[in-house]
Formats: C-alpha cells, structure tokens, sequence
C-alpha cells in the first residue's frame, strides 16, 4: 500500500510540474500576444498620422499648383497686351 501511495504521490507531482510548466507558458505566450497587439497598435496611429501629414503635404501641393497656374495665366495674359518681347 505504501508503495502505491508513493507512486501516487510521485505522478501527482509530475501532473503538477506538468500544470505549471504549461501555465507558465500560457503566460510567457499571452505577454508576447499583449507586445505584438502593441506593437501592432503603435503602427496604427503612426500610419494614420503619415496618411494625415501625406493629404495635407497633397493639399499644399494642390494650391500651390492652383497659385502657379493664376500667376502664370495672369503673366501671359499681361505678356499678350504688350506685343512681342525683345
């Protein structure tokens, strides 16, 4: 009986190591899913503000284009009147 109960105790302590060998890695892998969604995350807000910075960048650019053209339809517009440049 007595071996029987040291047996017993032997794979109890087994099952257990095993339970905690893998709680410890349900653990290790959960802080690795919480780095990755962090991660994941922090590239999020930096896409959406590099797309914000790149629509005004494409603004800024538009009225610039907007402001080039008037100028030079207002300079060939006066460059008209004048006859031909010498």
């Amino acid at each position: 009986m007595a071996d029987r109960t040291g047996e017993a105790a032997e794979v109890s302590r087994e099952v257990l190591l095993g339970v905690e060998a893998r709680g410890r890695a349900v653990q290790e892998a959960t802080d690795r899913f919480a780095a990755v969604t962090d991660v994941l995350e922090r590239v999020l807000r930096e896409t959406k503000a590099a797309r914000s910075e790149a629509a005004a960048a494409r603004a800024g650019a538009e009225a610039a284009q907007r402001h080039a053209e008037s100028r030079l339809r207002q300079a060939d517009e006066q460059g008209a009147g004048l006859g031909p440049v010498r």
